[in-house]
């Protein structure tokens, strides 16, 4: 009995029931297909399409899709910083490469990263609220708070922002240049059933 490949493209004649296309479907190099692995990365094509399959769990995603603009430049630009953070601002902007990925992920998946995004806001509210709150009751019991509630509200808005940039994203670019991307963060299992990346480091 045939097995299908989840990796595969879609292909009209396969689909049709022709079993002479079918097979050479299932032969064509992995090129043709778009995704790959590449050790502990997910490279694929800037236009191919992710298998109906969850990134994280492995497991069947029904066609659920996070919508990710991911944009990516080479690490050693972050030296600019030390000529002020607009010019690295600037550079980064026009220097940077940028994809569309349409990310499967599970229903737990998709429930965690809500959850994850909850506390994120949660944790930026309440920062909100002390650094408001501190200043207005320490008028009210003449307690010198003033200092310590700005101090704690700004802590606590700046753990939601890094709560947010690690837990929300799923996964994210190692790489981009103009015609793949490098992700990491995909499930080893997921990984395992990919082909080898067949054009090595670029």
């Amino acid at each position: 009995m045939s097995q299908v490949n989840p990796f595969e493209s879609p292909n009209p004649f396969r689909d049709a029931g022709s079993l002479v296309e079918a097979q050479l479907v299932y032969e064509a190099p992995a090129a043709q297909v778009g995704v790959w692995r590449d050790r502990k990365l997910l490279v694929m094509n800037k236009h191919a399409t992710l298998p109906d399959i969850c990134v994280k769990s492995n497991e069947p995603c029904q066609g659920r899709r996070l919508k990710r603009n991911m944009y990516w430049h080479h690490p050693a630009l972050f030296v600019t910083v030390l000529l002020g953070i607009l010019i690295y601002a600037i550079l980064a902007v026009v220097i940077r490469k940028n994809a569309l990925v349409w990310v499967p992920l599970s229903d737990q998946w998709w429930a965690r990263r809500r959850r994850a995004i909850a506390t994120a806001w949660g944790l930026a509210l309440l920062g909100l609220a002390v650094a408001i709150g501190g200043p207005i009751l320490a008028a009210q019991t003449k307690v010198d708070s003033l200092n310590i509630g700005i101090l704690l509200g700004i802590v606590l808005v700046l753990v939601g922002m890094i709560y947010a940039a690690f837990k929300t994203p799923m996964v994210s670019p190692a790489r981009i240049d103009d015609d793949f991307v490098w992700l990491k963060g995909v499930h080893p299992a997921y990984l395992a059933a990919l082909p080898d990346y067949p054009y090595g480091r670029r």
